[in-house]
């Protein structure tokens, strides 16, 4: 035990190869595991994209392959999303309302689906503008 006591710690070396940075990625999920509502959004219209075989790669605007069938899967499915608290929607009066009344949902998510087809760089095939 003496010997231990008597060592000399051990220089660490540094490393020369440089720290890889990852970039931060878009907040997606909650605290709780819920997925934001952005994202659900960009989840969705991919999810009935590929389910109908429709190649889209985010370098163009996915409004002209946006049917109004496409849409109104997109629509129902996020409807069954945020029904099941799968999705964030803040615990107010006018939210659990809209959880309760089925056409003040579809307006709400109707809005949101049309917000996040302008606003989200992944569909809208315009890169992210930096703020200076």
């Amino acid at each position: 035990m003496n010997a231990l006591k008597n060592e000399k710690p051990v220089p660490q070396i540094a490393s020369s190869a440089p720290k890889v940075v990852e970039a931060e990625k878009p907040k997606t999920k909650s605290e709780d595991g819920r997925m934001s509502q952005r994202e659900a959004v960009y989840v969705e219209i991919m999810a009935t994209l590929k389910s109908e075989k429709v190649n889209f790669d985010g370098t163009t605007n996915v409004k002209p392959h946006m049917t109004e069938e496409r849409l109104k899967k997109v629509y129902a499915n996020l409807a069954t999303a945020f029904k099941a608290k799968k999705v964030v929607l803040k615990d107010t009066p006018n939210n659990q309302k809209k959880l309760t009344d089925e056409g003040e949902l579809k307006n709400y998510i109707i809005g949101l689906v049309n917000n996040w087809i302008r606003r989200d760089p992944r569909l809208n095939g315009k890169p992210k503008q930096k703020s200076s």
